[in-house]
């Protein structure tokens, strides 16, 4: 059966599901030691992306968040 190949969850792809501070975005990774140059929100409908990247859009572009080490910030729905 071809669906028993396939995996199950979130977990199994990713690792485990953590909260995450807006302002931890931006951190080192420990695992690689890099700096992300990009962020995706990705989840199920009605789960609140939108909502989500228009108040870090909103708080970026008057200054209370990430000021100076982000140039710009692009919303794609």
């Amino acid at each position: 059966n071809v669906a028993d190949g396939r995996l199950s969850s979130y977990e199994d792809l990713f690792g485990e599901k953590r909260p995450l501070a807006v302002s931890e975005l931006w951190k080192v990774d420990e695992k690689t030691g890099q700096k992300s140059s990009r962020i995706v929100i990705q989840g199920r409908a009605g789960i609140g992306k939108t909502t989500l990247t228009r108040a870090i859009s909103y708080r970026w572009a008057t200054g209370e968040l990430w000021l100076g080490s982000v140039q710009w910030v692009f919303n794609l729905p």
